[in-house]
C-alpha cells in the first residue's frame, strides 16, 4: 500500500494541467485546415475561470459541420483592398472571401470580401488572438468597419447616400487554463481567453450628393457580446470556441474541432488538384486527379472525423467509389502522395 501511495504521489504531477504560452508559431498558416462541428442548442453556465481547471464537454453534438481552409492572400480577387492581410479563407457556397493578418503581435481580422458586398475592411483590424498570451495576459483595442450604402426616404420616396460606421471595443482576458474534453479529443493543457466585445453605430447620410457625411440624430444601441475560446499549443490552435450571453455567465452555442489538416509546403509548391462529381451523390463518385504523386491514398471522412473508406489511388487519373452504403450526409476527402503532398476537399451523399 505505502508503494502505491509513493507512485501516486510522484504520478499525478505529471498529468495535471501545466499553463502554457500561446505563441506565433500557433497561428495559422497557408495550408491549415480546420473541420468543425457546431451545437448551436448548447446553453449551460460558463464555469468561473482559475488554474488546473477540468473542462469536460464531452456531450457536445455534432449538428452541423464546416471546414475552414488558410491560404495565402495574395492573388486572391480582393487583396488589393486588403494591402495588409497575409491570410485568407473562402467559402464556395456563398463566394465570401475573409481576410487575416498573422503577424508576431497576434492573429487578426482585416475584413471580408464578396462580389455582393464589395471590401468591407477592418481599420484598424480586428484583434482574435493576441501573442505572446498565457495566464492572467490581457488585451484591449479597438476595430472600425466602414459601409458605404443607400438609406430610402419614404416621405417623399428618395434614395441617399449612406455610411454605417461600426467602432468595436475589444477586451481579451486569458483567465484560466487546465485540461479539455471535447467529443473528438482530450487535451491536457489549453488556455481559456474571454473576449468581450461592445459595437457602437453610427449612420451618416450624404443630403446633398457632395460626400459630405452629417450624422442622423439617434444614436442606435451598443451591443455587448462574449465568446471563450480554448487554445493548445501546436498546429489545430483553436479547440473548442463558445459564444456566451452579454455578462459572459451563460452559454448559447459552441464550436470544436473534430479534424485539423496541414497541407504542408510541398502542396503549396507542387499543388494537387481533386474534384468530385456528381455533388451530391446518390449511388456512386468519381473523383478526378491533377498533378497527384504516383504513390497516393483517397481517405473518405465522416462528420465525426473518422476515416471510413481508404483507398490506393496510386497512378490513377480517375476513380469511383460506390456511396450507396453510407448515410446521407457531407463527408471529406484527403487525397495524400508521397513527400507530403495533400489535397481534400468535400462532398455530399443524398440517396
Amino acid at each position: 500500500m505505502k508503494k502505491i501511495y509513493f507512485f501516486l504521489i510522484i504520478i499525478l504531477p505529471l498529468v495535471s494541467s501545466a499553463q502554457i504560452t500561446i505563441n506565433q508559431g500557433d497561428l495559422p498558416l497557408p495550408g491549415w485546415g480546420y473541420i468543425n462541428a457546431t451545437d448551436s442548442t448548447y446553453s449551460a453556465a460558463i464555469p468561473p475561470g482559475g488554474t488546473n481547471q477540468s473542462w469536460n464537454y464531452a456531450t457536445l453534438q455534432n449538428l452541423l459541420q464546416d471546414s475552414l481552409l488558410f491560404i495565402s492572400s495574395a492573388g486572391t480577387p480582393y487583396a488589393g483592398s486588403f494591402p495588409n492581410a497575409n491570410l485568407a479563407t473562402y467559402n464556395p457556397y456563398n463566394g465570401n472571401y475573409g481576410y487575416f493578418i498573422s503577424n508576431s503581435t497576434g492573429f487578426y481580422l482585416n475584413g471580408a470580401a464578396s462580389s455582393a458586398t464589395g471590401a468591407l475592411v477592418n481599420n484598424p483590424a480586428q484583434m482574435f488572438i493576441p501573442v505572446p498570451f498565457t495566464y492572467n495576459d490581457t488585451y484591449s483595442g479597438y476595430s472600425r468597419v466602414q459601409i458605404d450604402t443607400t438609406y430610402i426616404i419614404p416621405f417623399p420616396v428618395d434614395t441617399i447616400a449612406a455610411r454605417i460606421v461600426i467602432y468595436t471595443s475589444i477586451n481579451i482576458l486569458a483567465d484560466a487554463y487546465g485540461s479539455l474534453i471535447t467529443p473528438s479529443m482530450n487535451v491536457t493543457n489549453t488556455l481559456r481567453t474571454k473576449t468581450t466585445l461592445l459595437e457602437t453605430d453610427s449612420v451618416y447620410i450624404d443630403t446633398a450628393g457632395t460626400g459630405n457625411y452629417i450624422p442622423l440624430p439617434f444614436t442606435p444601441p451598443s451591443r455587448q457580446t462574449t465568446n471563450f475560446k480554448w487554445l493548445r499549443n501546436g498546429g489545430g490552435t483553436l479547440i473548442l470556441e463558445m459564444d456566451g450571453d452579454s455578462l459572459g455567465t451563460t452559454a448559447t452555442s459552441s464550436s470544436y474541432l473534430l479534424l485539423f489538416v496541414s497541407t504542408g509546403v510541398n502542396e503549396i509548391n507542387h499543388p494537387v488538384a481533386v474534384s468530385a462529381f456528381p455533388n451530391p451523390s446518390s449511388d456512386k463518385v468519381t473523383f478526378t486527379f491533377e498533378n497527384k504523386p504516383d504513390h497516393s491514398t483517397l481517405d473518405i471522412i465522416n462528420g465525426l472525423g473518422q476515416t471510413v473508406e481508404s483507398y490506393d489511388v496510386s497512378r490513377l487519373n480517375s476513380f469511383t467509389m460506390t456511396t450507396s452504403h453510407l448515410r446521407n450526409g457531407m463527408y471529406y476527402y484527403l487525397v495524400q502522395g508521397e513527400k507530403g503532398a495533400k489535397a481534400k476537399g468535400k462532398f455530399t451523399v443524398l440517396h
